[in-house]
């Protein structure tokens, strides 16, 4: 996607410095005090106009490739949301304090499901696939169940067990 353009115009003054440009933007400078410019420095615009022209870009808002367990499924949300999402961090902040206290996660895509159904001998469309998925969705089919809490308690911590009457 190309950046936005934000110009700006200099006719009898210097800019000593643009700040504060927004991730995905671009200022452009038109300078028309040419007097004494070596030609092979300006640029000839579409109005047949010559200018000094330059280019200052925003910086593009980094995310942490760290941070909770939901980190990098939130991080890729909102990536693929892109221009959509004026502050990257403020969003993802608000998003990781949303669900903090959840796992969010991807539980599968068409092509687990194409393979699982390979492996199982079972026929299936690219189409159905997509509806395997919903049905996984719409029955809870996926998320953690208690064979999971067991294993991760016993496999991070030591002697966690309670004896009864405890």
């Amino acid at each position: 996607m190309a950046d936005k353009i934000i110009t700006v115009t200099v006719e009898e003054g210097l800019i000593q410095s643009i700040e504060g440009i927004p991730p995905g933007h671009t200022v452009r400078v038109l300078d028309f005090d040419t007097e004494g410019a070596d030609e092979s420095d300006l640029t000839q615009l579409p109005s047949g106009k010559k200018a000094w022209v330059s280019e200052f870009h925003g910086e593009d808002q980094m995310l942490p490739q760290a941070g909770t367990r939901n980190t990098p499924l939130l991080v890729e949300i909102i990536n693929v949301l892109d221009e959509l999402v004026q502050d990257k961090p403020a969003a993802l902040s608000k998003l990781e304090d949303l669900y903090q206290q959840d796992y969010v996660l991807n539980a599968g895509d068409v092509e687990f499901v194409s393979s699982a159904a390979d492996d199982l001998r079972l026929r299936i469309t690219a189409d159905e696939c997509l509806a395997v998925l919903d049905y996984i969705a719409e029955k809870g089919m996926v998320g953690l169940n208690f064979d999971h809490v067991e294993t991760a308690i016993n496999e991070l911590f030591q002697d966690r067990f309670v004896e009864p009457g405890e």
